[in-house]
């Protein structure tokens, strides 16, 4: 099987919105998504040593193809349900080690919903196949979300294996302080415990709140924990930044029941959030989508947007340069 095979009209959706917004300076919030192996490293080491190195490698082999096609199918199953704000499938952005990475622009702060729901499913219904199989390692996520062009920056790399290279024909990169803090928050996630962003959690909480009618997303609401603050180098001004996870306990085990005892209600995490941004020692601010349809999420800084014009020039001066 191919792996390209993940690469399709769907995900190039998502893939064009962001090339898009990327040459022209434009306002857009993506979500991400990392998986990876839980207790791999020592999975190799033990598998080469009774089973060899084609049966360790296989299930990794495996991981790489089979999950990310498992992932985009659960969005196929969104025909038929009355959402007016359905989600772009999710793009490949890249393989890091044991790690596989996904991304998709959000044109309404309620697709946050879809996204978890798609992505804890994907995880749940693959470690349960895992278990079949009695193959040790689990899947285990973290999902944020990062804002562009300001505190964050698109950038595109040519494809230099081609020789002319066309205007497609570029790979799409993330860099920037949300990225960073999502790439530090992935040291918390385990097989039983989804972690997102702050940001990202104030977002959904919204959501969950606006849209408490739709049974399908009634699990999330009963899953929201808190892990207490925990320092992240060099994310949120160097304070102690608060740890958020979904529960991926099962409620019919006793470790489920302990997990899922409790959980943080979403009037709370809202109230949370606010009074986190609205401090002067914060640097955290509000997650905001041009054009949000749902009424949360709206507003862009003053200061964000006079800094994008100042992007804006730098970027057309960088053109005329080359042009000159």
């Amino acid at each position: 099987m191919d792996c390209k095979i993940i690469t399709n009209d769907y995900t190039k959706e998502s893939e064009d919105f962001v090339r898009k917004a990327e040459k022209e300076n434009s306002w857009c919030l993506c979500i991400f998504f990392s998986v990876d192996f839980e207790g791999s490293t020592a999975y190799k080491v033990e598998a080469r040593q009774t089973q060899g190195d084609d049966d360790w490698c296989s299930t990794f082999k495996s991981f790489y193809i089979n999950f990310p096609l498992q992932f985009l199918q659960q969005y196929d199953i969104l025909d038929g349900h009355p959402f007016t704000y359905k989600p772009l499938h999710p793009a490949l952005w890249k393989f890091v080690g044991d790690e596989i990475l996904f991304y998709a622009p959000l044109t309404d702060s309620r697709q946050t919903l879809e996204h978890i729901r798609a992505f804890y499913q994907t995880i749940a219904d693959y470690n349960i196949v895992l278990s079949k199989q009695d193959i040790k390692p689990r899947c285990k996520g973290t999902v944020w979300v990062a804002g562009f062009p300001v505190n964050n920056r698109i950038i595109l790399i040519p494809n230099y294996a081609s020789n002319a290279i066309k205007p497609d024909d570029y790979s799409v990169d993330f860099v920037g302080i949300s990225i960073d803090c999502g790439f530090r928050l992935t040291k918390f996630a385990t097989s039983g415990k989804l972690v997102v962003s702050l940001d990202l959690l104030w977002m959904l909480a919204d959501s969950l709140v606006s849209e408490r009618s739709i049974t399908h997303f009634a699990f999330i609401r009963s899953k929201i924990r808190y892990a207490g603050r925990s320092e992240l180098k060099g994310v949120f001004s160097g304070k102690p930044y608060p740890v958020f996870w979904i529960s991926m306990f099962s409620d019919n085990t006793i470790e489920g029941k302990w997990e899922n005892a409790t959980f943080c209600d979403c009037d709370s995490i809202l109230k949370f959030c606010d009074e986190i941004a609205s401090s002067t020692k914060s640097d955290f601010i509000k997650p905001f989508i041009a054009g949000n349809k749902a009424e949360n999420f709206q507003y862009i800084p003053i200061e964000f947007e006079q800094q994008r014009n100042i992007i804006k020039g730098y970027c057309m001066n960088e053109i005329q340069s080359d042009a000159d």
